[in-house]
């Protein structure tokens, strides 16, 4: 789920495409959609609830769907309310439901009651279909949960629930290759985007590769790591101006400059030369073919469970000294309400037990995120005393979304397959800022 799956899912799609996978889709929820009670209840409230691969963990995937957190959540809401029956469908195609809920290709009476969603731009392009959540939900729970800003339209309209814990980026690296290039971390880590550069170069002179990454469809590596350093010393709403025109891409130093430090190490070798036909970063990182694996806290336990004592983790360094202390990440799904349900307030009463403190443990644990909840503490997610998760429990105060996040699609997916192209030099870093400036000037007519 996150961030490389979410990526991975990102296509704009045309025409016939588009129409032959709505008929795909169709079929899927044909086949994906069950009553979550075995029992059929007598006159109860159908609630209809979709959800995609964004609310299952990798791990749970391999499983049925009996087994998934989320499933078992509704079920046990389901059992206890004799008066709603919880109608659950399965969507694989994320992109495809998307597409539906979008141009309103639904009929109301197939339409859910409930959906999950990416966030944020995606659930602020259908905003109209969704319902304003603003009276159903009481202050307490908003004043307990953060990053309300990601479900919340320029009018202040709430349109979801954000769900499953926050993701923040890192740096992962193999213990013994550190060692072997001479360098202690334990001591002295690298603080500053010229420290990590001079790092690179240590490794290199070592004859051993610095950074193994997949583009994966999202520009995996300036995405994660080398954007980093375009915001950290940018102006107060920066990316909003440059999203509504008022600022542009192609004027914007910091982000020329993060471009072209990633540039800068792709031309030294410090970065695999198979960047963007790259497949098996992971195992490559585990097999000990490269020193450093940028990614997030929810692939990170994948990487602890295979190396165990020898991985190691750093925030990602400052652009300067003085920089502010800032890490991109964010929630990447939303729970919403569409608005012609007829149910809102019995919606919205399933969503906010699913997110009661002792349901969000249980998700936080499961997608291995930091937590949403303010009253959620390192001890309940069973991290204490562990050195490295505790270290990353302590980056979620400086957690800021990622630019992407605020981005329309038609933008994003320039950003990324543009992106891509640059990292690896076959574009001007000024082409791409001007390309974007292009696109926000072209969706402004």
């Amino acid at each position: 789920m996150l961030l490389g799956g979410l990526a991975g899912k990102i296509k704009v799609v045309h025409g016939g495409v588009f129409l032959k996978r709505i008929v795909c889709i169709l079929l899927i929820l044909c086949l994906s959609t069950a009553l979550i009670s075995c029992n059929k209840k007598t006159d109860a409230k159908v609630i209809n609830f979709w959800s995609g691969w964004s609310l299952i963990g990798d791990e749970e995937l391999e499983n049925s769907q009996d087994e998934w957190l989320l499933k078992r959540l509704l079920k046990e809401y389901d059992d206890m309310n004799e008066d709603i029956q919880i109608k659950f469908t399965y969507v694989e195609d994320e992109d495809a439901m998307f597409q539906m809920l979008k141009t309103s290709m639904l009929d109301a009476k197939d339409a859910p009651d409930i959906v999950v969603l990416q966030n944020e731009s995606y659930v602020k392009e259908i905003a109209g279909i969704l319902l304003p959540l603003n009276t159903y939900i009481d202050k307490q729970f908003i004043d307990n949960n953060t990053f309300w800003e990601t479900v919340t339209t320029g009018k202040g309209d709430i349109i979801g629930y954000p769900v499953a814990g926050c993701e923040v980026s890192l740096i992962l690296y193999n213990k013994d290759i550190i060692k072997q290039a001479g360098l202690d971390f334990e001591n002295a880590p690298p603080k500053t985007s010229d420290e990590f550069m001079d790092v690179l170069e240590a490794i290199k002179a070592k004859g051993i590769q610095p950074i193994i990454a997949s583009e994966s469809e999202f520009n995996n590596l300036y995405t994660t790591l080398f954007s980093t350093w375009w915001l950290q010393d940018a102006e107060e709403g920066q990316l909003k101006k440059l999203m509504d025109g008022t600022a542009k891409f192609s004027e914007d130093k910091l982000f020329i400059d993060s471009l072209k430090y990633s540039q800068e190490c792709f031309e030294k070798g410090y970065i695999n030369v198979d960047y963007i036909t790259n497949t098996t970063s992971q195992m490559d990182f585990i097999q000990g073919k490269a020193a450093f694996y940028p990614t997030s806290n929810c692939e990170f336990g994948i990487f602890y469970e295979a190396m165990g004592d020898q991985l190691g983790m750093l925030p990602i360094p400052r652009a300067k000294s003085h920089s502010k202390d800032l890490n991109f990440g964010g929630v990447n799904q939303c729970i919403s309400v569409i608005k012609s349900t007829k149910y809102p307030k019995e919606c919205n009463d399933i969503i906010s037990w699913m997110l009661n403190k002792e349901n969000s443990i249980k998700m936080y644990k499961t997608f291995k995120t930091l937590p949403v909840r303010k009253d959620v503490s390192i001890e309940d997610l069973g991290w204490k005393d562990d050195e490295l998760y505790e270290e990353i429990f302590r980056l979620k105060d400086s957690v800021q979304i990622y630019p992407y996040a605020v981005m329309g699609t038609e933008l994003r997916e320039m950003f990324f397959r543009l992106g891509a192209q640059t990292q690896v030099n076959k574009m001007k870093a000024e082409e791409l800022a001007k390309a974007l400036d292009d696109k926000i000037k072209q969706s402004e007519k």
